[in-house]
């Protein structure tokens, strides 16, 4: 039985959740680490800037994140095949989604780590430098950067976690959805009485499934920003092709958190896709 909007809201939300927390925990686990590692290279006088302990903290970020794509990754595979009513993937098909993605995996965890710590680096820097000049120094500078780094951590991972988490589970579901769209068109049966099935005849007229087409989904509670919302408006009844993009605001993209969106629409999005497939009777 096909999901409402609403049941199609609250599974997404909750999936999302799941995922944000989760790679929330390991964000937090290794920004700390990395805070910890920074202050001992800068009480020992040591370079940051290729420090091995730095590189190593990078790497096991890269890991986090490629691990939370995958997982993110194969929800948006259940949650799209259960929006199109179709049954569960197999661990085969599963599979080939997740080759398929491979370099976009491997190549977007490498980007986003880096830049994740050049920024945890960056921050780090500017508050050692509040806290001297403030006229702190030896432990006092130490206990400042730590809690204004742990505040300032509690703050954005969040943020990050559901961003990145959102990207994956997305690009799993379009994927899904090509992958759906591409197949075999299965034919069925349909009885009079409904749009494509015969109406008016009374008898069953064959039917096969149509492409599959998308449309943008907001939360569509109070914190919804307007530019979302106006693409929840405009594409509601209006789905489009799997191959154009979402106009939201003044950039545009395949699905919600796509990287070809403007900073401003992907941060805190929770919005998501609804793949609907035509049905034409013959």
């Amino acid at each position: 039985m096909a999901m409402t909007d609403k049941e199609a809201d609250r599974l997404f939300d909750s999936i999302l959740l799941k995922l944000e927390r989760r790679l929330g925990r390991k964000l937090i686990t290794n920004f700390n680490n990395l805070t910890k590692a920074i202050k001992q290279i800068v009480s020992s006088g040591g370079e940051i800037a290729g420090n091995i302990i730095i590189q190593e903290n990078q790497r096991e970020l890269e890991q986090i994140l490629v691990e939370a794509y995958e997982a993110s990754i194969l929800e948006g595979i259940k949650f799209t095949r259960r929006d199109l009513e179709e049954p569960p993937a197999t661990e085969e098909e599963s599979d080939e989604i997740l080759l398929f993605l491979f370099a976009w995996i491997i190549s977007t965890a490498s980007v986003h780590s880096q830049q994740l710590t050049e920024t945890s680096i960056d921050i780090l820097n500017r508050s050692f430098e509040e806290g001297a000049q403030q006229g702190l120094s030896g432990v006092q500078l130490h206990n400042f950067v730590t809690r204004k780094i742990a505040k300032l951590n509690r703050n954005r991972v969040p943020t990050i976690a559901a961003t990145e988490a959102g990207e994956a589970l997305s690009k799993g579901s379009e994927h899904t959805a090509l992958t759906i769209d591409d197949g075999p068109r299965d034919i069925g049966s349909g009885v009079g009485g409904g749009v494509g099935t015969g109406a008016g005849r009374g008898g069953a007229v064959p039917v096969v499934r149509g492409p599959v087409l998308k449309r943008w989904r907001s939360q569509g509670d109070r914190i919804v920003r307007n530019t979302h919302a106006r693409a929840n408006s405009r594409y509601s009844a209006n789905p489009i092709p799997l191959d154009q993009a979402f106009q939201v605001g003044s950039s545009f993209g395949a699905f919600p958190r796509d990287s070809s969106l403007s900073m401003a629409e992907r941060i805190n999005c929770r919005c998501f896709v609804r793949y609907v497939r035509q049905k034409i009777g013959l």
